[in-house]
C-alpha cells in the first residue's frame, strides 16, 4: 500500500525543483542582511576590480585566456564559485554569497552582465555545448562527442 490514497495523485518532482528555485531566488531560507555595496565582492570581481581569491586571478585572464584549456579548467576548482557565486556559503570558503541586492545591482550593469555571459559561453564550451543566442538556446558544439566522453570517466 502506498503512503498516498488514490484520489491524491503523486506530486511530481517539478513540482518540487520549481517550488525550491522560486525559493532560491525570491526568499532563499539562510537569507542574511544585505551588504554595502562597496562589499559586493561577487560584483567587483565580475568588474575586474578584485581577483578571485585564494589564486588571485581577475575575471579578464580567465575569460580570455582559459577558453579551450580544458585541463586548467578541469584541474582548477576554485574559480567556479567566483563564477557562478551561490546563495550559500559553497565550498569555496573564500567565496561570498550572492545576496538579493547585489543581484539587482549586477543586473544593472551592463559590464557584469557581458562578463558572466562570457563565463557562460565559456563553461558551455568545457562542456562540449555552444550558446546559440541571448535567448539560451544551446546545441552541440563540434567537439561534443570528446568533451561528453570525458564528463563520463
Amino acid at each position: 500500500m502506498t503512503e498516498y490514497p488514490e484520489s491524491v495523485p503523486k506530486m511530481k518532482r517539478s513540482f518540487y525543483a520549481a517550488r525550491d528555485l522560486y525559493k532560491y531566488r525570491h526568499n532563499y531560507p539562510n537569507y542574511r542582511k544585505s551588504r554595502q555595496p562597496n562589499e559586493y565582492r561577487n560584483l567587483r570581481f565580475y568588474l575586474n576590480k578584485i581577483p578571485l581569491v585564494p589564486d588571485g586571478i581577475y575575471i579578464e585572464e580567465i575569460l580570455t585566456k582559459w577558453r579551450g584549456d580544458y585541463d586548467k579548467l578541469e584541474h582548477n576548482h576554485t574559480y567556479i564559485q567566483w563564477l557562478f557565486p551561490l546563495r550559500e556559503q559553497g565550498l569555496n570558503f573564500y567565496a561570498h554569497e550572492l545576496t538579493q541586492d547585489e543581484i539587482k545591482e549586477f543586473q544593472s550593469t551592463r559590464e557584469a552582465k557581458r562578463r558572466f555571459l562570457t563565463a557562460y559561453s565559456l563553461m558551455l564550451d568545457f562542456y562540449g555545448i555552444k550558446l546559440l543566442d541571448k535567448s539560451g538556446n544551446v546545441a552541440r558544439a563540434p567537439n561534443w562527442q570528446e568533451r561528453f566522453q570525458h564528463l563520463n570517466e
